[in-house]
């Protein structure tokens, strides 16, 4: 429920969940975070699935969903300016898209300040 909010997502379900569909690509979703929870080793991903949403932000994400992701697949590789770009032009067609807003909140303060010490590339949840 916390990821939920944070990325303002209405449903969110774990890789291994999404593996373990019948025929995924039922589903539209597309990849959040790698999120570690306390008291487990591992960080799992997470992703959004649309369905069940309005049609009108299910259409919004699916149209930007590659740019969301490859904005992620720069963020993790710490090009936090070029990953700002990519959230910026997601933000421009969706400007309600939560998670985008939340990434370039984070890229625009490891510019700033460098990402944490102990980054691991995801985030840690405290609470299970």
């Amino acid at each position: 429920e916390g990821l939920s909010k944070l990325y303002g997502a209405s449903i969110l379900i774990s890789e291994r969940v999404l593996t373990g569909l019948e025929d995924p690509s039922r589903y539209r979703f597309r990849f959040v975070d790698r999120v570690k929870v306390k008291g487990k080793k591992e960080a799992v991903g997470v992703f959004e699935v649309f369905d069940g949403g309005p049609e009108e932000s299910i259409q919004k994400k699916m149209i930007t969903r590659s740019d969301f992701e490859r904005g992620l697949q720069l963020f993790h590789s710490e090009d936090f300016a070029r990953a700002s770009v990519l959230f910026k032009e997601v933000l421009s067609v969706d400007a309600a898209d939560a998670a985008a807003r939340l990434y370039l909140q984070r890229a625009a303060h490891y510019m700033l300040h460098g990402p944490p010490p102990d980054w691991e590339q995801g985030m840690s949840m405290e609470t299970k």
